[in-house]
């Protein structure tokens, strides 16, 4: 008792986390307040069965300032609490309202003798000229489900007592997205996220959309070797992968598949993930892929069983293909020259769907003599002239045979 008696310079005070079940005896806990305007007693127990109602007399005697008193179940009053009724003006009707619920009480005796802990709620003073806000969830166009009541508890309470022109923001919500075995529930936000009551009531819309769960999900790679036909690795291999995912439409019932290309370093899908327009419907496949130009080579066959010499056609996979392996063998052109096989490949090629001049590394032929060392072709000029020196003295012996005097 006594608790906070005559304390004027106390306007809000909150005690929802006392435990008062064992107290018995509350007299003028805040007789004499005179400037207390708000009081949070959410959590304490008062007026059992067995209590002595003068042992809670008097509690908010003397508050006249009092507008806001927030109850929960077990904090029952009685007639003798000494609330003061509310005083009669243009702005108040005299009656206590509970900002939740609604609940009405006549006055402060009325309430204080009838509050039996079935509505708890902070209870407050009712405006005559006061608005209310109310919130509402739907689902957005394209979702088919109904709300499930795991959404519908996150429903705001209505705001009450708002007076008009004030700008009430919408509230945030604890939880904006709900997991079930069949999908997600995604908050996507307030129709009105700033409020101003222009004398009238106002609902605020809040929008939630669905999202089917990925039921499965597979990736497929497709490679594609460029090699001589000797062999030779002409230039590096080029590779491609598609992911393909499917989920359970929920209007239909049927499953849909969706693929899309990705890089190599992609992680997998979040099975709740709402997909984007990157992704493709209906069967996957691979694009085309061209044959790169490779200087002084040319294609003769491939893997593919379409067997064309200009490309990789299309491939279509579904979630169930394994990776798939191609190889394009290149013939050397006619009179080209080539290298031995050992020789530094080719550089990689950035796009193989795009003519590039990869050339391998060719290099000019050169031989020597095995003994002198010299250059064949040096060795070739200097036999010549040695020939035709020895024809030129051979010719001249002859004529000296033929004609002694000379």
């Amino acid at each position: 008792s006594f608790m906070f008696t005559q304390c004027d310079n106390l306007k809000r005070i909150d005690l929802s986390t006392w435990n008062t079940k064992n107290v018995t005896n509350f007299t003028e806990a805040f007789s004499e307040c005179g400037n207390l305007e708000s009081v949070d007693l959410s959590s304490w127990t008062m007026g059992s069965e067995t209590s002595n109602q003068s042992r809670e007399s008097s509690i908010f005697e003397g508050c006249e300032k009092l507008k806001s008193i927030s109850l929960g179940e077990l904090g029952r009053f009685s007639e003798f609490s000494g609330l003061p009724p509310i005083p009669l003006s243009d702005k108040y009707t005299g009656e206590w309202i509970g900002l939740d619920t609604g609940k009405i009480y006549s006055s402060s005796d009325d309430f204080m003798i009838n509050y039996d802990g079935s509505v708890p709620d902070t209870y407050v003073w009712k405006k005559k000229s006061a608005y209310v806000i109310s919130y509402n969830f739907v689902t957005d166009k394209n979702s088919s489900k109904g709300l499930p009541e795991e959404i519908m508890r996150l429903l705001p309470a209505p705001l009450r007592e708002i007076d008009d022109k004030a700008v009430v923001e919408s509230p945030t919500l604890s939880t904006t997205r709900v997991i079930f075995p069949e999908g997600a529930w995604t908050f996507k936000g307030w129709d009105n996220a700033l409020v101003t009551i222009s004398g009238a009531d106002v609902q605020v819309t809040g929008v939630w959309e669905f999202t089917p769960k990925i039921t499965s999900q597979s990736i497929v790679t497709e490679t594609v070797h460029f090699v001589s036909d000797n062999g030779r690795v002409l230039m590096p291999a080029f590779s491609q992968k598609v992911m393909i995912v499917s989920l359970i439409d929920q209007a239909s019932g049927k499953r849909i598949y969706y693929f899309k290309l990705i890089d190599h370093s992609s992680p997998s899908v979040d099975p709740y993930e709402k997909l984007d327009a990157s992704w493709n419907t209906g069967a996957a496949s691979f694009p085309a892929i061209a044959y790169p130009a490779v200087k002084d080579y040319h294609v003769i066959s491939t893997t593919d069983s379409a067997g064309d010499l200009t490309q990789i056609t299309a491939q279509n996979v579904d979630d169930k293909s394994a990776d798939l392996e191609f190889t394009v063998t290149y013939a050397q052109n006619t009179g080209a020259v080539t290298v031995p096989t050992d020789d530094v490949p080719a550089k990689p090629i950035q796009n193989p769907s795009t003519s590039t001049d990869v050339t391998p590394q060719s290099k000019p032929v050169k031989r020597t003599l095995p003994r002198t060392g010299e250059n064949e072709s040096e060795a070739v000029f200097l036999a010549g002239s040695g020939m035709l020196g020895l024809g030129a003295l051979e010719l001249l012996l002859k004529k000296r045979q033929q004609n002694p005097n000379q």
